[in-house]
């Protein structure tokens, strides 16, 4: 797996294959699936400034290689 599929989660460190998780386009702060707790929107206490809403890209561009990903 090459490592552009790979991104580290700010909830927890971990670096993980790209998946659906909670994510602040502002801030690129993303908090995987997992991490989070199963509703739409979600307060993280390391990013208390503002909600986090639950993001799916079942079908992706990649932005590094520009590839269809899905």
């Amino acid at each position: 797996m090459p490592w552009t599929d790979l991104r580290r989660g700010d909830c927890c460190g971990r670096l993980e294959v790209i998946s659906d998780g909670y994510y602040c386009k502002t801030c690129d702060f993303f908090v995987h699936k997992k991490c989070g707790e199963f509703s739409e929107y979600i307060e993280h206490p390391s990013h208390s400034s503002h909600t986090l809403q639950l993001e799916s890209y079942p079908v992706f561009d990649c932005k590094l290689c520009g590839r269809n990903r899905d």
